[in-house]
C-alpha cells in the first residue's frame, strides 16, 4: 500500500475510532494537552496451521490410548508403549494368572457408552530412549516407532469404558505370565537381573483394535499407575494368595505414539513442519490439536505500515482470536490459550513460551457473551510487538504461535478451530492497536 495513501486512510479511521483511551486514564500533568490516544483495527491478521514434526511424549503425567475421528482434521490413533521394572517373587509362589492394570485419568474423547476393544502386543525391540542427534535425546516423541508384530499379541479386552472409575484391569496370556514367573524365580540371585529382565521382556504396546472409536486417558503420574500384575498362591498349611506388581519402567521410556490420517479432510495438506497451511486453503480455518503437535501461526501482513505513521507511538497491542462457530463445540471451548515464539522453520520448544511483564505465561482467556452469541480470546501482546519492532522493522521470519498450555499440548488431544474470516457472529479475528498521537 502507498504509505501516503495509507496515512490518509489511517487518519480517517483514527478520527472515527477516537476513544477515551481504551481504559487509559490521562491527565494534563502526564502528557501534552495536544496528545490523544487512538485505536485502530485496520491492520490485518492472517492465520496458518503448523504441524510440529516431533512433540515430546514420554516423561508425562498421562497416557493416551484409542482412536477418534474429526470430520475436519482426520482420524487420530494413539498407542501407548511401556516396559516394566523387575520385581522379586517368593520361590514358593505358584502362578495363577497375569493382568495389565491401567489407572484412569478421567479424560476421554468420544462415546464411552458403547463397547471398545484394547489389545496388548509384545515388542520385538527393547523399548529405550529414542536416539536422534537432531533433537534432545532424553525423551521419546509422539512420532517415535518401535517394531512389533500383531502375531505377538498377549491379550485383548472388550469392555465399556468407565473413565470415572479408578482403574481398568484385564487378563493377559497365561504363557506370558508363566514365562515371567519362571524367569524371576530362576534368576532371583543372578547378577544384573533387573537389566536382564528388561532385555527379556523388551516392552509392550497397547492400542485400540475394535469396537467404538474412543480415546481414553490414563494416569501416568507415578510408576505404579501402569502395571503388569501376577497373581499367585502358595500350597500347604500356610496357603495364601499373593500379588506381584511389575510397575512401568522408572526410566521414563513409556510414551504415547500418534498416527494421523488426514486424507480427504480439510487439513489433508498438513504434512510438513516447514510447510504451513494458510487459512485461505482451509476455508478460513486454523487448527490447534493437542497430542498431535498442531499449532496456529499468526501473521500480521500489513504491520510494516505502522512505521509510516508520523507523530505517533504505539502504546498497546491487543490480539483478538475467534473460535469458529460451526466446527467447535461451544460448550467445550478451552478456557485459555498460550503463546509461543517460533522461527521460519516453525521449530517448537516449550521453553519458547511467551511470558508477560510479570514473568507469567502470556495467556488469552475465553470471553463468552451469551446475549450476542459471541465467543473470543483476547490478550495483550504489547511487549511482544514492541520487542519485535525495536529496530523500526518487523521481522516476518519470526513467528508468533498460539496453542494449548504445555501440559495440554503434550497430554491431551483436544481440538480447536480458529477463524480469520468474519463468519462467526459479529466478532472477527483482529489486532487492536492503540497509539499516542501528538498533534
Amino acid at each position: 500500500m502507498n504509505k501516503v495513501c495509507f496515512w490518509v486512510l489511517l487518519l480517517t479511521v483514527l478520527a472515527a475510532c477516537s476513544t477515551d483511551g481504551g481504559g487509559f486514564e490521562m491527565g494534563d500533568d502526564l502528557i501534552d494537552t495536544d496528545s490523544r490516544v487512538y485505536m485502530t483495527d485496520t491492520f490485518s491478521v492472517s492465520l496458518a496451521t503448523v504441524q510440529i514434526d516431533s512433540l515430546r511424549a514420554s516423561s508425562l503425567e498421562s497416557a493416551m490410548i484409542g482412536r477418534y475421528n474429526d470430520p475436519y482434521s482426520g482420524e487420530v490413533n494413539l498407542k501407548h508403549f511401556f516396559n516394566v521394572d523387575y520385581t522379586s517373587m517368593s520361590k514358593d509362589a505358584i502362578f495363577d494368572s497375569i493382568t495389565v492394570k491401567l489407572s484412569y485419568s478421567g479424560y476421554s474423547i468420544g462415546d464411552t457408552t458403547n463397547t471398545t476393544e484394547l489389545s496388548v502386543y509384545r515388542l520385538d525391540q527393547e523399548l529405550d530412549i529414542f536416539d536422534d542427534p537432531n533433537i534432545a535425546t532424553d525423551y521419546n516423541y509422539n512420532t517415535t516407532k518401535f517394531p512389533y508384530s500383531t502375531s505377538n499379541i498377549v491379550g485383548s479386552h472388550r469392555f465399556t469404558p468407565r473413565p470415572y472409575l479408578d482403574s481398568l484391569e484385564f487378563r493377559l496370556d497365561d504363557n506370558l505370565g508363566k514365562e515371567i514367573h519362571d524367569w524371576v524365580i530362576e534368576n532371583e540371585t543372578a547378577e544384573d537381573n533387573a537389566d536382564r529382565f528388561r532385555r527379556l521382556l523388551k516392552g509392550f504396546v497397547i492400542e485400540q483394535t475394535g469396537g467404538e472409536k474412543v480415546l481414553l486417558g490414563f494416569d501416568n503420574s507415578s510408576a505404579d499407575k501402569i502395571q503388569i500384575r501376577i497373581y499367585t498362591h502358595q500350597r500347604g498349611l500356610d496357603y495364601k494368595e499373593e500379588e506381584y506388581d511389575f510397575n512401568r519402567s522408572s526410566e521414563n521410556t513409556n510414551y504415547s505414539q500418534v498416527d494421523i490420517d488426514r486424507a480427504g479432510s480439510t487439513f489433508e495438506n498438513l504434512k510438513s513442519q516447514r510447510e504451513e497451511v494458510a487459512s485461505s486453503q482451509t476455508d478460513g480455518l486454523a487448527l490447534i490439536q493437542g497430542g498431535a503437535g498442531v499449532m496456529t501461526r499468526i501473521h500480521f501482513p500489513s504491520i510494516d505500515n505502522i512505521f509510516a505513521i508520523p507523530n505517533s507511538s504505539m502504546i498497546r497491542a491487543e490480539l483478538v482470536l475467534v473460535p469458529d462457530t460451526y466446527t467447535n463445540d461451544r460448550k467445550n471451548l478451552p478456557a485459555s490459550l498460550n503463546f509461543y515464539v517460533t522461527d521460519k522453520r516453525n521449530n517448537f520448544f516449550t521453553g519458547n513460551i511467551l511470558l508477560n511483564s510479570d514473568s507469567e505465561y502470556l495467556t488469552a482467556y475465553l470471553t463468552r457473551d451469551f446475549i450476542k452469541s459471541e465467543y473470543y480470546y483476547a490478550v495483550d501482546i504489547t511487549n511482544y510487538m514492541l520487542g519485535q519492532m525495536a529496530d523500526n522493522s518487523y521481522d516476518v521470519e519470526n513467528g508468533l504461535a498460539v496453542a494449548f498450555s504445555p501440559n495440554n499440548m503434550y497430554s491431551a488431544a483436544d481440538v480447536l478451530y480458529l477463524t480469520d474470516k468474519n463468519k462467526s457472529g459479529t466478532m472477527k479475528t483482529k489486532l487492536n492497536l492503540y497509539f499516542l498521537y501528538n498533534e
